[in-house]
Parts: C-alpha cells; sequence; structure tokens
C-alpha cells in the first residue's frame, strides 16, 4: 500500500511537470475564403464579370472574376457559362461557392436552378455551423440545399492546417436539416495512423444530433481477500435527439466476465415538468440470472400551484452494483436506496405537504423505517407590524419496516406543536421568545405498549446584539464587530426510553447546534432541558463589505440533569457542555475554515473539521479537508481530503480527488485524472481507487478521446472530483 506522504507528494510532483510541459494554445480556425453577404429576393439572379459575352439568346459567358448570385447561393469562378432557358450554370477554374450551409472551393461545378442541384468536382468544403472542412472527390447537393452526398471524401474538426485526425468516408451524406451525417466505410486516423474502421458510421454536425456517441473502454483491478482480479467493461452509446424537450441515450455494454448489458437514459423537459428515466438491463453469465435497475426522477408543476416531484430508484438485487460495477462508486458504496412522492402547496399563510417515502436496503443491518404516508401541515398568523406570530404544526406519518428481519415497533405517530412567540429585530440586535406545547402521540404494533403519548412544554428566550467600531490594521480599514448571544431553553421532562426510534439521531457536530431547540433530529426523542447558550461571534469586515475574519466560540451551561436519550446511552449529568469553537478568513481566493469541539474540563480535543478552500474559477480550485470524530474512543475516525480542478494552460488541464483513513491506515478512495484539451480533440486519463464498506477494493484506469465535430462525449472526471470533494 503506498503511504499518504507519498501519494500526495508523489500527485503534486506530477502536476508541477505537466504544468511546465505545454504552452498556451489559441485555437486558430480560418475560412476556406472569407465568407460573402447579399440580398436577393427569391427568383433574382445577378449576373457579373469583367466581361461578359452574349452569343445567342439562351447563353451567357461570364469571365475574370464571374459571378452568379441567387436568393440563397453564390457561385464565383474564372469562366461561367449560363443557359437561361434551362436555368443552368457551369463554373470552371478556381470555383467558389456559398450558400448558407457550407462554403466550397471546387475545379468545376455545374448548377441547376430547376432541379435545385449542385454537382462539384475534386472540391474542398467547410461548415459554417461547426467549421468542420475536408476534401472529396465530387460532391451532389440536392433538396434544395439540404443534403449533401460526397464521394470519396476525408474529413475533420480540425482548423485548417492542423489536421491532427481526419476521418475518410466512401461515401458521406449530411443531412442539413436532421443534422446529421451518415458515411459507409469509415476510416479514422489520428496522426495518419488508422485508429477504427466502421462499415456504417453516423455523427451529429451540430451540438445536439442523433448519432454515435464516442465508445469508452474501462479496466478494473478487483482485490478481495487478497485475491486480485482483472476486467475490462466496453460501452457504446448511440444518442437520439427526439425533440427540441425530449432525448435519449441507449448504451451497449460489454463486460468481460458477466455478458452483454443495455444501459437507457431519457430525458424529458417542459415548462411545467422535468425528469429523466434510467433503466440497465443484465443478463448476467457469472450469477445465471437476470438483473436490472430502474431510477426515474421527476417534478411537475400541477393545477392551482401544486407541486409534484418523485424519485424511485429500484434494483433486481441488493449486490446489483457492488457486483455488476456498471456505475460509479457512490451507487455501490451505497447502504439503501431511497424512493419518495411528495405533493405540496404554500398559499398565504398555509403550507401542505403529503409524501410516500420508502427504503430499498443494500447492505444488511439496522433495518431502515418507511413512512407510508407521512402527512405535514403548517400554519402561521404574522399580524402585520407586529412581532407577535401564531403558529401551528402538525404531521401524521404511518412508519414501516418492510425489511426487518425480526419483529420491531411500526405503527402511527401524531404531533402537534402550537407555538405563541414574538421577533424583535433592529440594526443593532434581535430578542425573541417562544413557548410551545409538543404534543405527540404513538400507535403501535408488535411492541409492548401499543399506546404511547408524550405532552412537553418548551420555551426559550433568544437574545443578540452588534457592537461595531472601524479600526486600521496594517494600514487598511476594516470594521470590527463584536457579537454576544445568550439562549435560554426550557423543555419539560417524560421518560421516552419506550419510544420507538423511526427518524432520530443525535444532532451533527457544528457551532449552530448550540442554540437548537431539540439535541436530536425527527421527533421520537424530544431532549429534556433548562440551559442557556453563551456565545460571542467577531467578525472583521473590509471597508468595501467584504468579510475578512470571523471568529467564534460557545458553550451550554446546564441546569438540570438530562434524562432522554436514545438507546444504551446514559443520562447526561455534566453541569457544562463541550466548548465549540469556530474561525474563519477569507482571503481573495482563499478561505480557511476550522471548527473544533473541546473537552468540558481538560479542553482537549474532541472532535475537529477543518478545511481550506481555493477558488479560481471552475477550471482552477483547490480542496483540503480535515475531519476528526469522538477522539480517544472506540469509535474514533480520522481523515483527510485533497482534490480539486488545476488548468495549467490552454492545453492541459488535471482533476485530483485523495481520501485517506487515517484511523484506518488505508486509501478509501482516489481519483485522478489529466485531460489533453486541443482545438479539435482531446483525451483523459483517468485513475480511480474505491475501497467499499465490505473492504472490497477495486483499481479502475480509463483512456477516452474526443474528437471535436465528429461525436459529443461528456467526461466524468470532473463530476467525479466534485461529487467526493464535498460530501465525502
Amino acid at each position: 500500500m503506498l503511504s499518504f506522504s507519498r501519494l500526495i507528494a508523489s500527485l503534486l510532483l506530477t502536476s508541477a511537470c505537466f504544468s511546465a510541459a505545454y504552452a498556451e494554445n489559441v485555437c486558430r480556425y480560418s475560412w476556406l475564403f472569407a465568407p460573402d453577404s447579399w440580398q436577393l429576393s427569391a427568383g433574382q439572379k445577378e449576373l457579373v464579370g469583367e466581361k461578359l459575352n452574349h452569343p445567342n439568346s439562351d447563353l451567357f459567358t461570364l469571365s475574370g472574376d464571374a459571378s452568379v448570385t441567387l436568393s440563397d447561393k453564390k457561385l464565383n469562378a474564372d469562366l461561367i457559362h449560363y443557359y437561361q432557358e434551362s436555368d443552368k450554370a457551369y463554373a470552371f477554374g478556381h470555383v467558389r461557392i456559398q450558400n448558407k450551409q457550407y462554403l466550397a472551393t471546387a475545379e468545376s461545378a455545374e448548377h441547376d436552378e430547376k432541379s435545385h442541384t449542385t454537382q462539384l468536382e475534386q472540391l474542398n468544403y467547410q461548415l459554417l455551423e461547426n467549421k468542420a472542412w475536408g476534401t472529396a472527390d465530387s460532391a451532389m447537393v440536392t433538396q434544395n440545399n439540404e443534403q449533401v452526398a460526397f464521394h470519396k471524401l476525408r474529413y475533420t474538426g480540425c482548423p485548417i492546417g492542423e489536421e491532427s485526425w481526419w476521418m475518410s468516408f466512401d461515401k458521406l451524406v449530411v443531412d442539413d436539416k436532421a443534422k446529421l451525417a451518415t458515411g459507409d466505410h469509415a476510416v479514422l486516423r489520428f496522426h495518419d495512423v488508422p485508429v477504427f474502421y466502421f462499415p456504417k458510421f453516423q455523427f451529429s454536425t451540430a451540438d445536439r444530433a442523433s448519432g454515435f456517441l464516442m465508445p469508452t473502454i474501462t479496466t478494473y483491478h478487483n482485490e478481495t481477500a487478497g485475491v486480485s482480479s482483472s476486467k475490462s467493461i466496453v460501452k457504446i452509446p448511440y444518442y437520439f435527439n427526439i425533440a427540441p424537450n425530449m432525448d435519449d441515450t441507449l448504451t451497449l455494454i460489454q463486460v468481460a466476465d458477466r455478458g452483454q448489458a443495455i444501459d437507457n437514459e431519457f430525458r424529458y423537459w417542459f415548462n411545467s415538468q422535468r425528469g429523466d428515466l434510467t433503466t440497465t438491463f443484465l443478463r448476467d453469465e457469472t450469477t445465471r440470472q437476470d438483473r436490472y435497475r430502474i431510477w426515474w426522477n421527476f417534478n411537475q408543476t400541477l393545477a392551482q400551484a401544486w407541486q409534484l416531484n418523485g424519485s424511485w430508484h429500484d434494483v433486481s438485487d441488493p449486490s446489483f452494483y457492488r457486483e455488476t460495477q456498471l456505475t460509479d462508486f457512490y451507487l455501490r458504496n451505497m447502504l439503501y436506496l431511497a424512493r419518495h412522492l411528495n405533493l405540496s402547496k404554500s398559499w398565504e399563510n398555509q403550507q401542505l405537504s403529503a409524501q410516500l417515502l420508502d427504503f430499498k436496503q443494500m447492505l444488511y443491518g439496522q433495518p431502515y423505517y418507511s413512512a407510508l404516508p407521512s402527512l405535514q401541515h403548517q400554519w402561521k398568523f404574522e399580524p402585520s407590524n407586529s412581532p407577535y406570530y401564531a403558529r401551528m404544526s402538525s404531521e401524521f406519518s404511518h412508519f414501516l419496516a418492510p425489511q426487518a428481519r425480526t419483529p420491531i415497533a411500526t405503527g402511527n405517530r401524531i404531533h402537534l406543536a402550537p407555538t405563541l412567540g414574538f421577533d424583535l429585530w433592529k440594526p443593532y440586535g434581535f430578542l425573541r421568545g417562544k413557548t410551545q406545547l409538543l404534543m405527540t402521540q404513538y400507535d403501535l404494533s408488535d411492541n409492548t405498549n401499543n399506546q404511547l403519548n408524550r405532552t412537553l412544554p418548551l420555551a426559550s428566550l433568544d437574545a443578540g446584539t452588534v457592537f461595531e467600531k472601524p479600526i486600521s490594521l496594517f494600514n487598511k480599514g476594516y470594521v470590527h464587530t463584536l457579537e454576544p448571544r445568550m439562549k435560554y431553553l426550557y423543555v419539560g421532562t417524560q421518560d421516552q426510553s419506550q419510544f420507538p426510534v423511526f427518524d432520530t439521531m443525535l444532532r451533527n457536530f457544528d457551532y449552530l447546534q448550540l442554540y437548537a431547540d431539540n439535541r436530536f433530529t425527527g421527533l421520537d426523542r424530544i431532549g429534556d432541558t433548562n440551559q442557556i447558550t453563551s456565545g460571542l461571534f467577531s467578525r472583521l469586515f473590509h471597508e468595501s463589505g467584504k468579510e475578512f475574519l470571523e471568529l467564534g466560540v460557545g458553550q451550554i451551561t446546564y441546569f438540570q440533569n438530562r434524562q432522554v436519550q436514545l438507546a444504551d446511552q446514559p443520562r447526561e449529568t455534566n453541569e457544562f457542555s463541550d466548548i465549540i469553537a469556530t474561525a474563519s478568513l477569507v482571503q481573495n481566493r482563499w478561505r480557511a475554515s476550522l471548527t473544533q469541539q473541546l473537552d468540558r474540563d481538560s479542553k482537549k480535543l474532541v472532535q475537529e473539521d477543518t478545511s481550506l478552500q481555493y477558488l479560481a474559477d471552475n477550471d482552477n480550485r483547490l480542496v483540503v479537508r480535515h475531519r476528526l470524530r469522538q477522539k480517544g474512543t472506540a469509535l474514533e475516525d480520522e481523515q483527510t481530503t485533497l482534490g480539486g480542478k488545476l488548468r495549467y494552460n490552454g492545453l492541459l488541464s488535471s482533476m485530483h480527488f485523495v481520501n485517506y483513513n487515517h484511523t484506518s491506515q488505508q486509501l478509501r478512495g482516489a481519483v485522478n485524472a489529466v485531460q489533453y484539451d486541443s482545438c479539435c480533440w482531446a483525451a483523459q486519463l483517468i485513475w480511480e481507487h474505491n475501497l467499499y464498506i465490505n473492504q472490497v477494493q477495486d483499481d479502475i484506469i480509463r483512456l477516452a478521446f474526443i474528437f471535436k465535430g465528429l461525436t459529443t462525449f461528456g467526461s466524468t472526471a470532473g463530476d467525479k472530483v466534485d461529487s467526493r470533494l464535498y460530501f465525502e
């Protein structure tokens, strides 16, 4: 196993070497000839030449920079014969032709205006929409300029004179209306080396049109219990541009040890609704099973401002993602798949929502509860020009545990929370208070006590003020603030040890949880307390108003023991909470932040979150994060995450992510990608390392080429880095 320090050092050294390897690249696209502009009405013609002969009533001979201009095209040549009766033109010598779709130069050309056809010989051509160009022995333009048939053609998306790749065809038909090109006997050459041969090949001449996307080949190296194995996955995607608001991508997949799979992604978007449906089917040759996944996400605006959104995610078996490796890391490491359907509406002073929430368990352990359904209603009365308000929150949820292996408590939960309060806000501070009555009733099955009730009072008073003054530091002007805050909170006590735990856990560690009304999330535990939270925040602003520095510290003082806990947790008897301290510094494109939890007695570190971020733009950013949890206990967990995106010049960029667990001394995950991106082609090399919950690990190598103007290909390296940096 490569040590963490060596891995980081090698990563940074590699980046530095690449940085010096390439110079800035400027795309130098040019035209075959300068496009002209003209305005003629339909049916009009303009004949121009240095010499004009009219030997008979039918023939016009133009020579010396001659041209025939129609409403939709222009023909230039050294010599042009125009026959008025048949409405045909024959051009010879330095022929140039232009219409709304393309430019072309040729040795000779024949145009028939009555049949709307143009024949070109020994030509160079260039598409106006994407500047792709090439050569051909001949071309026939038909169907009023909407279709061009080329013979013995070469095509490239590179600038003229910088042809890194060519695609040659025996025949190619370009349909301008469909923005699609279809060719026979296609050979792709990269730096004059044949790379692929296709008996039939289609590609888009626009950014979004039906056709094949670039195939990808991925190699996996897997290690399980010391046994190593390797395999490859080949994906060939085809894109269907169904309509301006609908498309579909069908991908054929060959998995080395499992056979063929079909993956399909359908997307739609309308004014009032949008969604995407992904389906995958695999006839697994290893397990001899038919395996599948279905994933549908949607949201929709209904009549009278009702909102409907949902997600349905299902797989044939819990091991689908981990064993098939058809998808990205985060899906292969999922503990459960969430499915929900939510209907909601807000109007005047009310909010109503109805939700169906379900989970499919992917790894066996603590079972997940489904809420089928969960109904919530919010009502508020806030008189204008008055600080006082009244509110009522209500919820009904029916909890099931369909995947529990042993009988556990299920049933209904009803919760009501009438509230009276006030909010006073001034530029120099705030004062707010409220009283609540928290009423909960359970109607349970599979429990020793099927009827449980809880009624608890809550009262709080929260006050804060802001003192500020201008100061000067290092000959620069700043505004300095001191923001003390105190919150008193009282919640009554009731034994809740017999209550089920449907959706409740301890709150996450951060500064704001000091001021929360409940130390638990959800409604199954309402923490009893009689406490005061004291905190002090201080900020430093530039004179422009931009934040420069902030510091905060806070602690809770308890006046009684806390009886209510989750299972197997002792009651809390300390008079003070641990200390939470936070700090952040913003300097131009850099931001550093630190949050620490210090033991109330020894002041030693218990938990910590540290991050350093650099953000220049979307192509240049860096994030370093360190996380420590429950230091000095059996559950201690310490991780460091490093990653970002770096663009070294116009050609080269890289993306990096590394997550190292200091507690287990394991590299938990890594993504490193280097991308070369020129004007007409790009290549991306990706190395990905994953360590799964069940200690299975794999290394994945992907090499992808993107030939611009030939196909579109969405690189996933950047998405992999983004999703892990901020959510790992």
